[in-house]
């Protein structure tokens, strides 16, 4: 053993950290630090059967026996032993083996006792003590011996036990009623054949622990500096705020004395003409006054010839006098007011500036959306930005600095367009304009996300001029696992790499994987739950929820990815002579010759309208999931509309009547959902896709009756790919469309025929995120992949 420095171990170990005394019955918690045994208990809550530690303020629970239960720390009582021990020429230690106070001059290593020369004499006469290891205090000191101040450790089960052996099996240190009783089918070894190893594994794993001091350092000299620079920062901006509103003061103050001087002028003004209007008038009524005055004194004092001989000038002056023209009433006011526009300096009050400081860390903001995970030149690739707090809690408003750098590998790099949502998220687009590796830098506030910066491959465009052959088919007529009769629609489990198809005429639901192999198939006729009558639409969630239209049975089952039943919701929807009569008349296509104003022959208006219910269905056809996968869209053939409802199947909304104006439909069969939520609808009778925006208005439409590119003769099954090109079946004209996203037309695939890459009414389409071309060639009973 090494040397120990007895000051520094006094200094660092051998104090309470709580109450700053030498250890007394020191325990150890399962985080490495100690304490008094008193100390916990002081702490301890009454009642309660867990504390926190006070150094690290973790949770711990403790033993059923409460504190004194705990470990005790061995390390520091022999520590305590040896600080004694060295300590003891100048400081005497008394015997505690007895009550007399007498100063020891040995230590007992078995019974960890130290003891004076009575004791000591005492302990080598007793029979059950005269063989214990006793050693002399001062031999003690030698640094040599520090091993034999180590004290016994006991088992805890087995009272005077020593812990002799080690149970591998337990990584437990057993004594030997363990051995035999508890442990006795166990490997096993001495501790002391053991130690070497043991020791070895701690160490290795210690210098793994210590490896973590480095980054621990360097973060919290990291933390440290970034607190410094907050303080500058903060100084800084409060000198920044201190003088810009002493500006404003100054702008005020300037703002104040234009005021108090433009009140004061006006008030000179108008004092000063009012003071020469009086100045006026009080001319104008001494020369009454005097004039009258002198008049009435000739009246009453002066003869007749006096009075005729003064009257000429009297008469003329006082008609002067009454004559004279001076306004009476004041040449002024003291109207000046002053209008104080709180409202508005209000307002501008928000223009000195705002303080913002943000809570959000980037280190734990995160970015999702397969905009992160492919990509393809040329086309808009798309990605969200969740910006997180310290606590891991979505941070609800906006504002913060994103900035997205995509990074070609050959090639100059350029900003992605950030949309700030206000919430805490943020959608980022992007469109590459190379192919090959890029890395997509995400920072907020100039430093990296989560897992930024991300590593993505950008592959090239389809080209749809050249996709003309078919990879693979699977299926033919019949009723057996893997074969089809009437297959109607399809949806992929991408993850699982699923195919899923609706077998309408066997009334089933069948599941291959994505070459074509059959996996299995749930679903029989029936009105029951799990039982289905002519399936049609099929979506698939990533929750694992297959969704199927039952349309004979006028409902919509969801079933997990298994085929096990989870729920059912719509019921039917009008009057079944009515649903009877229209099946008919579009089965037959005769509904053509039926104007869109018009009913069919014994359908009349009010029993039509019974359908308009919200929640009931009638002849559920296509089905398809909203952008954010919580919107389930059913399209209703002879309700001519789409509704909306929840994943448990409660009804949100319905769009679209029966008519050929846009926005209406006649028999709408399939949708599906772009990217940005547009909701693109078949619109079988009408011949033409139409595209409604998020409030589900009409946005646009395309197509018309024909045969000719861009025209359809019953378009059925719609999907969009991932460079948003729309596909859709045609279905009397057996071929495939592809459009772009304005609804302009690329390519054709296939035409009528039963060869591979050759079609006979196709109905259902999907596209993998593979990029492969799922199609329902569901008169030739198979699948076509593309």
């Amino acid at each position: 053993m090494a040397t120990v420095n007895i000051s520094q171990l006094s200094e660092q170990l051998l104090k309470c950290p709580v109450c700053l005394e030498t250890f007394e019955t020191p325990k150890i918690l399962p985080c490495l630090h100690s304490f008094c045994q008193k100390c916990l208990q002081r702490i301890l809550k009454e009642g309660e059967n867990a504390i926190l530690c006070p150094t690290c303020r973790n949770e711990i629970q403790l033993p059923q026996g409460g504190v004194q239960e705990l470990p005790t720390n061995f390390f520091i009582n022999n520590m305590l032993d040896f600080i004694t021990v060295q300590s003891f020429s100048s400081k005497p230690i008394d015997c505690t083996n007895c009550q007399d106070h007498s100063h020891a001059v040995a230590r007992c290593g078995d019974c960890v006792e130290f003891l004076c020369e009575q004791c000591l004499a005492a302990h080598k006469r007793t029979k059950l003590t005269k063989e214990h290891e006793v050693m002399a205090l001062k031999d003690l000191q030698s640094s040599d011996v520090q091993d034999k101040m180590h004290r016994p450790l006991y088992c805890s089960q087995h009272d005077r036990e020593i812990l002799k052996y080690y149970c591998e099996t337990c990584d437990d240190p057993v004594c030997r009623e363990c051995l035999i009783m508890e442990h006795r089918e166990h490997a096993y070894g001495y501790l002391k054949d053991v130690n070497n190893k043991q020791r070895q594994e701690v160490k290795s794993l210690v210098d793994s622990t210590k490896a973590q001091t480095v980054p621990l350092e360097k973060a919290i000299e990291d933390i440290t500096t970034l607190m410094e620079r907050l303080g500058v920062r903060s100084k800084g901006l409060q000198q920044e705020i201190t003088s810009n509103f002493s500006k404003c003061t100054e702008v005020l103050k300037e703002k104040e004395e234009e005021l108090l001087v433009f009140v004061s002028n006006e008030c000179r003004i108008k004092c000063k003409n009012l003071g020469l209007q009086k100045e006026s008038l009080e001319t104008l009524l001494a020369s009454v006054t005097s004039s009258c005055q002198f008049s009435e004194n000739v009246l009453e004092h002066g003869n007749e010839a006096e009075v005729m001989l003064v009257k000429k000038q009297l008469t003329q002056r006082l008609n002067d006098l009454q004559n004279t023209h001076m306004a009476f009433e004041p040449q002024e006011d003291d109207v000046i007011e002053y209008e104080f526009f709180a409202d508005e300096f209000r307002k501008a009050i928000k223009f000195a500036g705002h303080v913002k400081a943000f809570p959000t860390v980037p280190s734990l903001c995160y970015a999702t959306g397969i905009g992160l995970h492919k990509a393809k030149a040329e086309v808009e690739a798309m990605f969200q930005v969740i910006t997180v707090d310290r606590n891991k809690e979505l941070y609800g408003e906006g504002g913060d600095r994103i900035a997205v750098s995509v990074v070609p590998e050959d090639g100059e790099a350029f900003e992605g367009t950030v949309i700030d949502n206000n919430d805490g998220t943020y959608c980022v687009s992007y469109i590459p304009k190379l192919r090959g590796n890029h890395a997509i830098h995400v920072t907020l506030r100039a430093k990296h996300i989560k897992a930024s910066p991300f590593s993505i491959m950008v592959s090239g465009r389809i080209d749809y001029h050249r996709l003309h052959h078919t990879t693979r088919a699977f299926g033919t007529q019949g009723e057996g696992g893997g074969e089809f009769n009437m297959p109607w629609g399809v949806a992929i489990d991408n993850e699982r790499e699923y195919v899923i198809v609706t077998d309408t005429g066997n009334h089933r639901v069948q599941v291959f994987d994505i070459r074509g192999g059959f996996l299995f198939k749930f679903g029989n006729v029936g009105v029951k739950n799990g039982e289905l009558k002519s399936p049609k639409g099929v979506a698939y969630s990533s929750k694992g929820y297959i969704i199927v239209a039952d349309s004979e049975n006028h409902r919509v089952q969801m079933f997990n990815e298994d085929g096990r039943f989870l729920r059912a919701f719509g019921s039917q929807g009008g009057q079944e002579d009515l649903l009877k009569l229209i099946n008919i008349l579009t089965c037959s296509r005769e509904i053509k010759k039926t104007k869109a104003t018009e009913f069919p022959p014994n359908v009349d208006r009010l029993s039509f309208h019974q359908l308009q219910v919200e929640g009931q269905l009638s002849h559920p056809c296509g089905v398809a999931l909203s952008k954010d996968k919580e919107i389930i869209a059913v399209t209703e053939q002879d309700n001519h509309r789409v509704q909306l409802f929840t994943l448990h199947g409660e009804p949100l909304k319905m769009f679209g009547s029966q008519g050929s104006e846009e926005g209406q439909f006649l028999y709408p069969h399939h949708l599906t959902f772009s990217v940005k939520d547009l909701c693109l609808v078949s619109d079988c009778v009408n011949d033409r896709i139409q595209v409604f925006d998020k409030d589900r208005e009409c946005q646009s439409c395309f197509g018309e009756e024909g045969t000719k590119v861009s025209q359809f003769d019953g378009p059925e099954g719609i999907a969009m790919d991932d460079e948003s090109n729309i596909l859709v079946c045609d279905n009397h004209n057996h071929r495939v469309q592809v459009f772009n996203n304005q609804g302009e037309f690329l390519v054709q695939l296939g035409s009528y025929g039963d060869n591979i890459g050759y079609f006979k009414n196709p109905c259902g389409i999907a596209v993998s995120d593979a990029g492969d071309i799922f199609v329902v060639d569901t008169g030739n009973n198979r699948l076509q992949i593309f």
